[in-house]
């Protein structure tokens, strides 16, 4: 029969287990859903979630290699392997010891862990402050994640709203004051899609982005069910 053998794959190079959790960044696969089916067909089902996290981060902060300078834009075509939302870590990560002091998202959708963890970077102070806009389609046919991050946001005093958006945006205001802009075809969850993805350090730009971003937000007739828009 099949054994159970308890194999653990440990962490990509300079990932380092969280001190509170020995286990961060590992994958275990003990006790998996295994199948052998007629056709000879392994599969199971590992329980590697933190490990393909910080696997995904990794990966968009490789790709990226490092935030472009004053004027400078950067290109990337995005191959599947990290999400949209991936890239916030990297800005993190690369930009370290800067903090995020401002972050403005627009997005189509997102998914429950997309909205976990920017309510943990906010509780941690890795993001100051919020403003969040994604499509009220999505709302509407996600309402539980969605409501775990506008709750999430709410509760944290910041800003959240669902209308007819299709935009793609990260608008990142570091510590230190570089305004990073983040242009994409991606959504912040998962997708196997080739998207492309480009990276700004612009002022003007981050300003034009910011500006109707807060107008959106601000006026309260967007923030309706799509059933009501006319």
């Amino acid at each position: 029969g099949l054994l159970d053998d308890g194999l653990e794959i440990g962490p990509p190079a300079g990932l380092e287990a969280d001190a509170a959790d020995p286990d961060a960044g590992r994958r275990r696969t003990t006790r998996t859903e295994r199948i052998v089916t007629e056709d000879l067909t392994y599969r199971r089902r590992p329980a590697g979630r933190k490990y393909q996290q910080a696997l995904e981060v990794e990966n968009a902060a490789n790709q990226l290699t490092e935030l472009p300078g004053p004027g400078w834009s950067t290109h990337i075509i995005m191959r599947g392997n990290w999400h949209g939302w991936d890239i916030v870590p990297a800005i993190l990560r690369l930009a370290a010891p800067a903090t995020i002091t401002e972050l403005y998202v627009a997005t189509l959708g997102f998914n429950r862990r997309n909205a976990l963890e920017l309510l943990g970077l906010l509780d941690g102070g890795e993001i100051g402050s919020a403003a969040f806009v994604c499509s009220c389609y999505f709302r509407d046919a996600n309402p539980g994640e969605y409501q775990v991050l506008a709750d999430g946001l709410e509760e944290r005093g910041q800003r959240v709203l669902a209308m007819r958006n299709h935009a793609k945006l990260i608008l990142a205001r570091l510590s230190d004051d570089r305004p990073i802009v983040t242009e994409s075809s991606a959504n912040l969850r998962s997708c196997r899609n080739v998207e492309q993805l480009t990276i700004h350090q612009d002022e003007g730009l981050y300003q034009f982005h910011a500006a109707w971003l807060v107008d959106m937000i601000e006026d309260e007739t967007y923030d309706q069910p799509r059933s009501d828009r006319r």
